[in-house]
Parts: structure tokens; sequence; C-alpha cells
């Protein structure tokens, strides 16, 4: 192998970055491949693949400016034979490892791809292994945050005080951008504390009534909590909180 790199999708933007690299200079790293690639391609096929003899730029999909940049980054070696296979954590791609070898005499075959296919099997059990670490780091931290809010709700009798620090205590455990904590009232919901919004609108002492809230009934009716992605589409709120 002449050359190689390891790329990462970015699943918010929808490209890939090289992170790692061997015999390429440092700017590959700032080079981003699209959904046009031939390294996009392998990602969303979920599959390997080899080419002993192609055109480049033609078959990795460039554009001028790409082909340009990438050459700058080979040193101005043009790769002739690729081996371009996705990299998964937990049966996901998460990216893609990218072998080349540059002239017309040199190219994969059968002994390299089971190696290399070998070699994968390794890092990919070492991710996994990783993911399953930070996992249970998470998790021990949040059980930690939860018994913490736990001491502080029973070590606390004073309702008035238990309003002004809940909805900052769960921050810690849940991340969010706004909160409001609602008491209920007879068949009334009223809000006594809010956190997280910007304006200067004071919003406490709000009130609704429970049926008027499709939200809020299908709570009390079902005794479980409702999960909505986007309330802008569904008009849960009777009144509008932002």
């Amino acid at each position: 192998v002449d050359a190689g790199w390891i790329g990462i999708v970015d699943e918010n933007h929808g490209f890939i970055q090289p992170r790692f690299s061997h015999n390429f200079s440092n700017s590959i790293r700032t080079q981003i491949f699209d959904d046009k690639s031939i390294f996009f391609k392998v990602i969303n096929q979920n599959t390997k693949l080899v080419n002993n003899n192609f055109e480049f730029p033609d078959f990795y999909n460039f554009n001028d400016e790409q082909a340009a940049n990438y050459l700058a980054a080979t040193n101005y070696q043009i790769p002739n034979s690729c081996f371009v296979v996705p990299i998964h954590s937990q049966e996901k791609s998460i990216g893609v490892l990218a072998l080349e070898m540059y002239g017309d005499e040199n190219s994969f075959n059968a002994e390299d791809e089971s190696i290399i296919q070998s070699l994968l099997q390794q890092v990919e059990l070492a991710i996994s292994k990783a993911d399953l670490y930070k996992k249970s780091e998470i998790q021990t931290e949040r059980l930690s945050i939860l018994s913490d809010i736990a001491k502080s709700i029973s070590s606390t009798l004073i309702w008035d005080t238990l309003q002004e620090t809940l909805l900052i205590n769960l921050q810690k455990l849940v991340e969010y951008d706004t909160a409001t904590l609602w008491v209920k009232e007879n068949r009334n919901l009223k809000i006594v504390a809010t956190n997280g919004f910007n304006d200067l609108e004071n919003r406490e002492g709000i009130i609704v009534q429970i049926e008027d809230s499709t939200l809020f009934s299908e709570m009390f009716e079902t005794k479980k909590p409702v999960v909505i992605s986007d309330k802008r589409k569904i008009p849960l709120f009777p009144i509008d909180l932002e």
C-alpha cells in the first residue's frame, strides 16, 4: 500500500472528511467528500470496493478543484489502484478506509483483501468496545447525578425551594433548551417555574385547563410521558409559550 486515509461521516452535513492519513500531506484532512464521491457510494451500499485499474479523477467522481487538491495531498502521485471499505460501529457505517497504490504494476490481490478485512474487523471490535465503555461511563455519571438530585429533593422540605431548583438540577441530567414546571390545581395546570427562556416575558402563573390541551389530557389519561418530535406540527398547546 502506497498511501491511505480514514474518513469519518458527518451525518449532520452529509459528507466524509479524512481524519487520519498515511503518506498524504496534512491538507488531505481539510478536504470534504460529498455524496457524489465514490467514498459515499461505499457507505450507502455498505460494501467494499476494489479497483486495480481506474482513471483518476473520473472514478472518484471529483471535480477539477477536488482533483487538484487531492493530487496536492498525494504529492502529485496519481493513484491507479484503490481499496475502499466502510468502517462500522454497532452495525452502522461511521466512516471509510481508503487505501491506494501508485503505478500500473501495483494492484490489490485476494491476499491483500483478506488481510485488510481481518485488520478492519479488529478495528471495528475496538471501536465497539470503546463505545460500550463510553456508554457505561455516561450511564454511571447520570446515575450519580440522579442520586444527587434525589438527595437534594429528600433533604428539602420547602416546596418553593424545590420549584426553584428542580429544573436547574434536571438540566444536569437531560439536555434541553427551555423547560417549564407545571403544578396541577383541580382541573387546571399552572406554571410555577421556568428555565432557559431568553426573553423578558414572565411565564410563571400561566394557567390552562387540562381538557383544553391534547398533550396534558393524554398524559393524565394514560399516566405516561408523551414525546413530540416537533410540536409546531401538532397543536397540543392551547397557548404559545415561546
